[in-house]
């Protein structure tokens, strides 16, 4: 299971490029009900899927003689009970694993009905930067994390000095090789007006203070803190 500081060094990357976004802090963002759906459009195929360290119970409610527990190793690959060798079970839905496991266990099983559930999700990290309260990595216990609730789980904004009219989301998509950057009016005459903004594993969200500090500094102050800078690509 991925420590803090390793999961910090994975969106490191992401972390570092935001002292390349310049003017983008002087311009209010896009109100969180309108710009929820694009954004969410963006969301990885897998963010349902299964990962490293995932815990599963496999069931056979016909035959509970061949229920039994498995954790996805660190390769994204499982072992199940009678069946030779390990599957790549790795961005799998529960139900898509189902189907796999039916079709191998159908081989020297009649008609086998199978069960999947996760016992155990692996924290899937996101970072909150900035005029929050404790700044660092947010550990995604689900595979549902909203834009709201993350910053509530970073402390809160800081009432005094934060901006939330220039909430900035940035994103890897895998599948476009590119990074996304969204920036957010998450007022609270916002919240609770059109659908959630969701986010995903390695997704960075910086709040800005109404002085506009420089990023490098918000980095300085905070993601120095989290990370050795040794360790930090390209440091």
């Amino acid at each position: 299971m991925s420590s803090p500081k390793a999961a910090a060094v994975r969106i490191a990357a992401l972390v570092l490029s935001v002292n390349l976004w310049g003017c983008a802090f002087t311009e209010r963002g896009t109100p969180l009900g309108e710009i929820a759906p694009t954004i969410n459009q963006t969301l990885s195929p897998q963010i349902n899927g299964l990962a490293q360290g995932d815990f599963l119970k496999i069931s056979f409610p016909n035959s509970p003689q061949w229920t039994h527990e498995v954790r996805v190793g660190l390769d994204g690959k499982a072992s199940f009970l009678g069946i030779p060798g390990q599957l790549d079970v790795q961005g799998l839905t529960t139900e898509a694993l189902r189907e796999v496991l039916e079709s191998k266990y159908s081989e020297f099983l009649t008609q086998p009905r199978i069960g999947v559930f996760v016992l155990q999700f692996t924290p899937r990290p996101v970072m909150v930067i900035g005029d929050v309260g404790q700044p660092g990595v947010i550990p995604m216990d689900s595979n549902r994390l909203t834009l709201l609730q993350a910053l509530a789980r970073a402390g809160g904004h800081r009432k005094d000095t934060m901006d939330l009219k220039r909430v900035q989301l940035v994103r890897w998509d895998a599948q476009n090789q590119q990074q996304l950057r969204f920036n957010i009016d998450a007022s609270l005459k916002h919240w609770g007006i059109g659908e959630a903004v969701l986010l995903q594993p390695n997704d960075l969200v910086f709040v800005p203070n109404r002085a506009i500090d420089e990023v490098d500094i918000w980095i300085n102050n905070w993601i120095r803190r989290l990370i050795p800078i040794n360790q930090i690509p390209g440091v």
